[in-house]
This record gives structure tokens, sequence and C-alpha cells, in this order.
């Protein structure tokens, strides 16, 4: 009886959060954090992909940081420095060098928070992906339009439409 229950119990989470296995930006969060990495994943193919979005990540921060600080006129980034800068040219129009040489982060054993200070792009990432709302304000307006949403009437929502419906709802006065 007690498996039954434990089996049962388990094919429901299974159902319910398979779909969440295949968001990009869930991998993404997941690998970013030092505990996990890539020990979750099963299958080479999806440990693969998970290092790509990953070297993606860590590429569109790189990218940022770098337009802004050009827009400010950083020097470090000016054609005039050329003296410090320690990759090839042809590697940073394509795939930025330093965020293929983060990718060591996953050889590293350390599984603990601080151990990203020694790999400051993936930090970013995890930064960005694990940073939460300063204020409750926001999530309350959006439970309270939730509520108005997910009526009895309206209980079989699917978790997208749901979440198309909110969105289309609180972001209404954009049109």
């Amino acid at each position: 009886m007690l498996a039954l229950i434990a089996a049962a119990a388990l094919n429901g989470i299974t159902r319910r959060f398979a779909q969440f296995e295949q968001r990009d930006d869930l991998i993404v969060a997941s690998v970013s954090h030092p505990h996990f990495k890539l020990r979750w994943i099963e299958n080479d193919a999806d440990r693969i992909h998970a290092k790509f979005l990953l070297l993606q990540a860590m590429q569109s921060i790189d990218n940022t940081t770098s337009s802004t600080r050009a827009a400010a006129g950083d020097e470090s980034t000016g054609s005039g420095s050329s003296f410090f800068c320690f990759y090839d040219s042809a590697d940073h129009g394509d795939g930025n060098a330093q965020s293929e040489m983060e990718l060591i982060y996953f050889s590293d054993p350390a599984h603990d928070i601080s151990s990203l200070q020694r790999h400051p792009l993936v930090m970013k990432v995890f930064i960005q992906k694990y940073t939460g709302l300063p204020s409750s304000a926001p999530v309350e307006r959006l439970f309270s339009v939730g509520g108005q949403i997910l009526t009895s009437r309206r209980n079989k929502l699917s978790d997208e439409h749901f979440e198309m419906l909110l969105l289309l709802r609180v972001n209404k006065h954009l049109v």
C-alpha cells in the first residue's frame, strides 16, 4: 500500500514538473549553481546543451558589460589598449574567449557558493538567475490579478495559458 502511494506521488510530481526540464532559463539557473552544476543531467547530449546555454548566458552578460564600458568611454576597451588584450581578436568576435575559459567552472570540485568568486562570469549569471524581487508589492499585485483570472469556472487552465492571460492583463497598459 505504501509503495503504491509513493509510486503515485512520484508519478504526479513527474507529470507536474516534467516540462520544467526543457526550459532553458531553468537549466541555466541549475547549471550555474555550484552545488548542482551538471550532476543532475544524465544524458551526454543534454550536458553539452546545458554547457552551451551557460556559455550563451555568460557571453550575453559579457557583451552587455563590454558595451556598457565602451559607452562609458572606458579605456580598457578602446583601440589604444591592445597591449592589455590577452585574447585573439578573432576569438573575441565569435565566441568570447573569457566565457569559454569560464567553463573550467565545471571541473572545479568545490560545491559551495563562495567558489563562484573564482568564476566571475558564472557568478554574474548565478546572481541574475537567483536574485529575487526586492519588494513583495509586485508579487502581491500579480497574485491579486491571478486571483481574478483563475476563478472557479477557469480552474482547468494550463500553466502556459494562465501565464499568458496574466501577462496580458498586467501589461494591457502598454498597448
